[in-house]
């Protein structure tokens, strides 16, 4: 393999003495082409060189300049490479879901068109991918109808096709990936005229499966119940009544709560594949009301932990989910809605105490505006199925987001090496239950 052009810089002398310098770049017929260096660049060697080296790069891969010397169409890189280059730069801009978008392109869309050119994907290529996610949708539908008992014993646990949900996801990649060929602000990814997705109805919309939620109840039994950990059961507790997705509660430092102005500042979250602070999923940061009742919980938090520290201890992320479900039969919580699992409805997750404190909120009657704020919705629509379902079950619901059991707010405070103390209640609050913090 021969080694990687960069190009070439040349030194000149301007009228003011000044050394300046301009570049040459190897074309595919072989011969050289001069470049001038932007103004910004070309008064220093190094920067000269590393733009000459790019624009060497660019030429390698499309033949711009060969192409305008010619007259002719510039060359087109093939799929994989331009999806390659198109991975990297949503990675380099810190894209929350870089990861999960790569993996969805490439093992629904990109075996279609791989191997070819950019430039050569038609709408046919398009259609295809539409058509095998629409039969993967009809797959997963017929495993719900011919399923028997609980388990995925032939699958290894997976389940054959995809969600209807899932699917759209893959088409909103595939869309948003060929709109970058076209009209991305990184003029390297620009590579066609003509998005050949406009115009293709994208996959059956299929019906959306219902994740169940919490009622005040089942809530208050399962923050009560002495066969939880306690330190599962006060996770439970921050995450049904901030509504905060899981990995910024596993970001959540104690100095992002303020109780002097009851605020909890969401900035960051945890990465599930590295475990590094990354912005969150719609990179926004958001500032959410304290909910009374959880006030004594956080004292005993903050003062427990310690300035510099995390709040909750979270589990690993695929334990969050079947410990739900172990806790919540534990409690007693045993309704059918909470772990059916079938075409229509899904089980409770860790992600249902998110949808609890949301449904809560709704049934409350908080402003739309406040619930899309709380669940850091980009758009109304999102939050509108709360707001809906909520009217559904508003008769019989319950006081939402009740006072918290008190064995939540009965903790044991390390205040010196060795030693301990239980924090007694004895103050009368709002919400019924106040700590004693030690002096």
């Amino acid at each position: 393999m021969g080694r990687t052009r960069t190009g070439t810089v040349e030194p000149f002398v301007d009228a003011q003495g000044r050394t300046y310098y301009r570049g040459k770049v190897r074309l595919g017929d072989g011969s050289r082409d001069r470049v001038d260096v932007p103004e910004a660049f070309m008064f220093d060697e190094a920067k000269a060189r590393a733009y000459v080296a790019e624009i060497q790069a660019e030429e390698d891969r499309r033949g711009l300049l060969l192409a305008k010397k010619r007259g002719t169409a510039p060359l087109c890189e093939i799929a994989a490479d331009w999806f390659g280059r198109y991975f990297q730069w949503r990675a380099g801009r810190g894209f929350v879901t870089a990861g999960d978008t790569e993996a969805r392109l490439r093992r629904y869309a990109l075996p279609h068109f791989v191997s070819k050119r950019m430039d050569e994907i038609t709408r046919d290529d398009v259609e295809r991918v539409v058509a095998d996610l629409d039969a993967a949708i009809v797959e997963r539908r017929r495993y719900y109808e011919d399923r028997e008992g609980d388990e995925d014993e032939e699958t290894g646990g997976r389940r054959p096709g995809l969600s209807a949900k899932t699917a759209r996801n893959v088409w909103g990649d595939v869309g948003r990936a060929f709109d970058e060929a076209v009209n991305s602000k990184d003029r390297s990814l620009r590579v066609l005229r003509v998005d050949p997705t406009i115009g293709v109805r994208g996959p059956e919309r299929g019906d959306e499966r219902e994740r169940p939620f919490l009622y005040p109840a089942e809530l208050v039994a399962l923050l009560a119940c002495e066969r939880v950990p306690l330190h599962w059961r006060r996770m439970y507790a921050v995450a049904a009544y901030t509504g905060a997705r899981s990995n910024e509660l596993a970001a959540l430092l104690v100095e992002d709560v303020d109780l002097e102005h009851m605020k909890i500042h969401i900035t960051k979250q945890v990465d599930r594949e590295t475990g590094k602070m990354r912005p969150t999923k719609t990179r926004r940061v958001r500032s959410i009301d304290v909910e009374p009742a959880l006030v004594p919980l956080l004292e005993l938090l903050i003062a427990e932990v310690g300035q510099g520290g995390r709040l909750l201890r979270m589990p690993p992320d695929e334990d969050r989910a079947d410990m739900l479900r172990r806790h919540l039969r534990a409690a007693g919580c045993t309704r059918e809605a909470l772990f059916a699992d079938d075409e229509l409805r899904s089980p409770v997750r860790f992600h249902s105490l998110r949808d609890t404190c949301l449904s809560h909120m709704a049934v409350r009657g908080d402003p739309p505006q406040t619930i899309q704020w709380r669940a850091g919705h980009q758009t109304y629509a999102m939050s509108e199925h709360y707001i809906t379902a909520a009217r559904k079950v508003a008769v019989g619901f319950g006081v939402p987001l009740p006072a918290l059991p008190a064995p939540l707010v009965q903790a044991t405070v390390q205040v010196a090496p060795g030693s301990s103390r239980s924090i007694e209640k004895n103050r009368a609050t709002p919400t019924g239950i106040e700590p004693v913090l030690p002096t």
